[in-house]
């Protein structure tokens, strides 16, 4: 219990000041807490700063700006690359004398030694959960539509930012789809009632118009997309509004989607904060990116699943770690990691 109520005021002491402070906040002068040693007090700020490179959303959730175009790139290079900085670091950290620190920064050296070391067993165990683990509360398409809503965009930059996020979705999809291959070829499977939920997820998202997707909706900002007849008249759209033709052609500028040979009109709404020209411009470019990136993206990724997984999915009588060679070792790993 100690362990724990120590490892949450340590994430107190880090990140109560930066929560409050203006977003254009670029550094956490706070990471190292009250720690009176000014090498662990380092350490500290290294770790925290770690944390935030490897967790990008995580540090976006914080309000780091630095951080708001970031998404991690999950490939065995770059997963070889994080462990070894964690490894790096345990190996730099644990050069500390515990003998000169007073009680609680050795509390503070002793529980950064033990999670480190925990979170490099876990990153190195040949179980490698995410080679196979398909559920419905995680994986690619629950967790990028989930960013959507919270992702900063207030600002031009921020919006760059949006962008530029959005545009590294496409290889964190591919490379998801690739893990599970390895799992595969390794004997590692989901069971099987999680395989079909991810499918019909999948389904559900592909089916879902491009334009009406979670992850155009923060650059519509509340304006309506309007079905047009194929001459170009406006029609009932699914916001309920008809637009007629002289509104259609006062608007300075067409941002358009086509969804099932139907044409839809983008119209902004009244109390929009941006110019129609700002509005249009980012509302293009993250509909280029959903239709043309992201969406063929989940469809490869939706075939793998489907085509490639399904048939070798473990029973639903099955479903645990212990299942799987190695399971029960790495459940032990779990209870050490997250229980006190």
């Amino acid at each position: 219990m100690i362990k724990w109520i120590a490892l949450a005021l340590l994430g107190i002491a880090a990140c109560a000041g930066p929560r409050s402070r203006s977003p254009l906040a670029s550094t956490w002068s706070e990471a190292s807490g009250d720690t009176a040693d000014a090498e662990l007090a380092r350490a500290c700020a290294d770790l925290w700063e770690m944390r935030l490179r490897h967790s990008p959303v995580w540090a976006t959730e914080l309000g780091d700006p630095r951080y708001y175009g970031k998404f991690p790139t999950e490939t065995p290079a770059t997963r070889a690359h994080r462990l070894e900085e964690k490894r790096r670091f345990w190996r730099g950290t644990h050069t500390i004398d515990p003998a000169r620190l007073d009680g609680e920064d050795r509390l503070t050296l002793a529980m950064m030694l033990e999670e480190i070391e925990l979170e490099i067993a876990e990153d190195s165990h040949p179980l490698a959960p995410h080679t196979w683990n398909l559920n419905g509360l995680g994986g690619p398409q629950s967790e990028l539509l989930s960013l959507a809503a919270d992702q900063p965009r207030g600002t031009a930059r921020e919006r760059e930012q949006l962008l530029e996020r959005w545009g590294r979705f496409p290889s964190y999809i591919t490379g998801a789809g690739e893990d599970l291959r390895v799992g595969v070829a390794h004997g590692r499977t989901a069971p099987r009632h999680a395989v079909l939920t991810v499918i019909d997820q999948l389904d559900a998202l592909l089916a879902t118009p491009a334009h009406e997707s979670p992850l155009v909706a923060p650059a519509a900002e509340g304006g309506k997309w309007i079905a047009l007849h194929p001459a170009g008249d406006a029609d009932e759209g699914r916001s309920g509004d008809g637009l007629t033709r002289e509104e259609y052609d006062a608007l300075p500028h067409h941002v358009l989607s086509s969804w099932d040979r139907v044409q839809y009109v983008y119209v902004p709404a009244e109390d929009d904060p941006l110019s129609f020209e700002e509005r249009a411009s980012f509302l293009e470019e993250c509909l280029r990116l959903t239709a043309a990136r992201i969406y063929p993206s989940f469809r490869r990724y939706r075939a793998i699943v489907a085509e490639e997984i399904l048939p070798f999915a473990r029973s639903d009588d099955e479903p645990g770690f212990g299942a799987l060679d190695g399971g029960l070792d790495y459940y032990r790993l779990q209870v050490r990691r997250h229980t006190s």
